[in-house]
C-alpha cells in the first residue's frame, strides 16, 4: 500500500501543502479496497474515495456518467441520487470513511478546509461530462480520448456513445 499512499500524498500536497503538518494523523485513518474487474464499490453517503489504481465508472440509472482514473476522488454525497459505481478493471481504492472525517475535524479543525478543497477537485472532475455534452459532436470523442484514452478499451461503443450523447451509428463512423 506504500505506492498508494504516496500517490495519495502526492494529491494532498497539491491541494492543501500544509495538511502533514495541520492534520498529522490523516494517514492513519485511511484503509485500502482492492475491487476486481467489474467488482462495485461499496459506497457510503459522505466517504471519500481516492483512486490510486485501476479505474473506476460511476453510473445513474444505468447511464455514464463519470469515468475515474488514478489521481481522482470520489466523494458520495449525503444527498446524492442513487449512484452505482464499478471497477472497470482491477483498481485499487483508498477509503476514508465519513466518521473518521469527523474524527479528524473534532480533533483539527483545518480538517474543514481540506475538505473544502477536496471538494473544490471533485466539483471540478464532475463537470467534465457537461463540458463534454456542451461541446459540437464532433469534438466529443476528440476530448474524452485527450483525457480517458485509457477508459475507452474497458467500455462498451454503446456506453461510450451514452456517454458522449451521440447514436452508435455516429460514434461508428468517428472510429
Amino acid at each position: 500500500m506504500k505506492r498508494e499512499k504516496i500517490l495519495l500524498t502526492d494529491y494532498l500536497n497539491s491541494i492543501f501543502p500544509t495538511w502533514e503538518k495541520e492534520v498529522p494523523t490523516f494517514m492513519d485513518y485511511i484503509e485500502e479496497i482492492n475491487l476486481e474487474i467489474d467488482e462495485p464499490l461499496p459506497g457510503q453517503r459522505g466517504d471519500i474515495y481516492f483512486v490510486s489504481n485501476g479505474a473506476i465508472a460511476k453510473y445513474h440509472k444505468k447511464i455514464p456518467k463519470r469515468y475515474i482514473t488514478p489521481g481522482e476522488l470520489i466523494m458520495i454525497k449525503f444527498d446524492s441520487k442513487p449512484l452505482f459505481f464499478r471497477a472497470l478493471e482491477d483498481s485499487c481504492i483508498l477509503l476514508i470513511q465519513r466518521h473518521d472525517l469527523y474524527q479528524l475535524a473534532d480533533n483539527y479543525p483545518v480538517t474543514i478546509q481540506l475538505y473544502d478543497q477536496l471538494l473544490a477537485k471533485q466539483e471540478q472532475a464532475a463537470d467534465f461530462r457537461e463540458m463534454v455534452l456542451e461541446m459540437p459532436k464532433l469534438k466529443r470523442l476528440e476530448m474524452f480520448r485527450s483525457k480517458f484514452s485509457r477508459i475507452i478499451p474497458l467500455i462498451s461503443r454503446t456506453e461510450l456513445a451514452t456517454y458522449l450523447g451521440v447514436s452508435r451509428e455516429y460514434l461508428r463512423r468517428l472510429f
